[in-house]
């Protein structure tokens, strides 16, 4: 299982930002774990962020071809949200539905995308559910609010992420996208739930380009998609948020200029 958190960015202009949040932790039963699994997926090429929970084998080998059939022209024509909603659900279920039914058993794939470039496009997400018995999937779409909150909260964590969503929700803070990222990292360092752990992992959507995976800054390390970076690589190039969803440099101090985001009161 997992802990997944999905929300929405909006400023006065409207919808700007769609992020995906997970931790890093896959178990076997109750006796294994393994807090480097990635969870999330950006398609740098095309306007797409992914995040599962439930069973890993399926997505973590599918959605990275998912990602290279995105990337092809043809399929970024799409031109409406409902199209590339339904575009995508079917490459699921196509696969789903040959995949060895005594091997299936029940995941949920979100899927974030946009139609358009700056204030005029258009956001959409959905929750494909991949069903094990029957080898069908189901998309559930959920509107996006006009105000930043939350989209969804999926996995054996819900329940964490929810209540640490709320205390947030009272703070000064409360109503803004970063709120919904430091509610996030709040449940996963309270550890209430076994079957979440490691490192959070992010992806983001917003008003043009493709989506994008960031990096953060976590427990004096940097992960990338639920691994730690090595001492001695560089992480240039790549933009790295602490806790509080602040910009942060090689030292894990705040980057001059970069917005200040004050902690829960």
């Amino acid at each position: 299982m997992t802990s997944l958190a999905a929300w929405v960015g909006v400023d006065s202009r409207g919808p700007a930002s769609l992020y995906i949040a997970t931790d890093s932790r896959i178990s076997w039963g109750d006796t294994h774990s393994w807090d480097s699994a990635r969870k999330t997926f950006a398609c740098h090429k095309s306007p797409d962020i992914f995040g599962y929970v439930g069973y890993v084998f399926f997505p973590a080998l599918f959605l990275p071809t998912v990602i290279e059939i995105l990337s092809l022209e043809e399929a970024r024509e799409n031109n409406s949200v409902t199209t590339r909603q339904e575009y995508l659900r079917s490459i699921i279920e196509h696969v789903w539905s040959s995949f060895p039914p005594k091997e299936r058993y029940d995941l949920s794939i979100v899927h974030a995308t946009r139609v358009g470039e700056g204030v005029a496009c258009e956001f959409g997400f959905q929750i494909l559910k991949l069903d094990a018995k029957s080898g069908t999937v189901e998309s559930e779409r959920i509107e996006i609010p006009t105000s930043s909150s939350h989209l969804t909260f999926l996995g054996s964590g819900e329940g964490h992420l929810k209540s640490a969503s709320a205390k947030w929700a009272e703070s000064d803070s409360g109503g803004t996208s970063r709120a919904q990222f430091s509610s996030f990292c709040d449940a996963l360092k309270e550890r209430k739930d076994r079957r979440s752990g490691g490192a959070p992992q992010l992806v983001a959507l917003h008003r043009k380009n493709p989506g994008i995976t960031l990096g953060v800054s976590w427990e004096e390390g940097f992960y990338i998609n639920g691994m730690a970076i090595q001492e001695g690589v560089s992480i240039q190039g790549i933009s790295w948020m602490n806790r509080l969803f602040e910009r942060v440099g090689v030292d894990h101090k705040r980057l001059p200029g970069a917005q200040v985001h004050a902690d829960r009161r």
